[in-house]
């Protein structure tokens, strides 16, 4: 669990919900209830508003009857029990938190835990022009000398993929890059493109 308290007094708390499940009998159940019922309270303590990020909610909210198929880890039915009682009793304890919970496999979660939003909603891949404004985004964080007609161009080739991937792409072209590259030197556009083709040869 990772928190940041914003310049507007919002404290933004994002949960690695990947870091909850154990092969361990018990501890998933046991870690998903640490963090429901003491951790996300603690914080709601604090006197903050408190906006929550958990991602991939499918990790720890699994669906039962896909557990009880076998085809996921041991533990998870108790781990998604354990999600749900954590949420009744973080309603009661924090009624002010606002939890936000992402997952690219909605079909995987459990239907209790769907029946306890307010709300759902489902966004679609991005397209040209909001791949080009992430591309842009992930670009500015990493430095580069790409201009905004190559940024168009890659976010044309990169048709298809989720924001998430866009930016891995970005990542991949920054770790791959030749080593005798100095680690600041800007992102150059034939680095990005590299990976962008070979990202498209490998899916081919």
């Amino acid at each position: 669990l990772a928190s940041e308290v914003f310049p507007d007094g919002v404290l933004f708390a994002e949960v690695n919900a990947h870091a909850l499940p154990s092969q361990m009998l018990g501890d998933s159940q046991r870690n998903t209830l640490n963090l429901l019922e003491r951790a996300l309270p603690e914080l709601a303590d604090k006197g903050y508003p408190v906006v929550v990020l958990v991602d991939e909610i499918d990790s720890i909210a699994t669906d039962r009857g896909r557990a009880d198929a076998g085809t996921d880890p041991v533990d998870v039915t108790r781990a998604t029990e354990a999600v749900l009682q954590g949420l009744d009793h973080l309603a009661a304890a924090a009624p002010d938190m606002v939890i936000f919970a992402t997952s690219n496999f909605p079909q995987a979660i459990d239907p209790a835990f769907l029946s306890r939003l307010d709300l759902t909603f489902e966004l679609e891949i991005p397209d040209q022009s909001t791949a080009a404004a992430i591309l842009a985004d992930a670009l500015a964080e990493v430095g580069t000398d790409i201009d905004d007609d190559a940024q168009k161009k890659a976010a044309a080739a990169m048709a298809g993929l989720s924001g998430r991937d866009i930016r891995k792409v970005v990542f991949a072209a920054m770790v791959s890059r030749d080593q005798s590259v100095d680690v600041n030197a800007p992102l150059q556009e034939t680095e990005l493109l590299q990976v962008i083709s070979s990202r498209q040869h490998t899916n081919a």
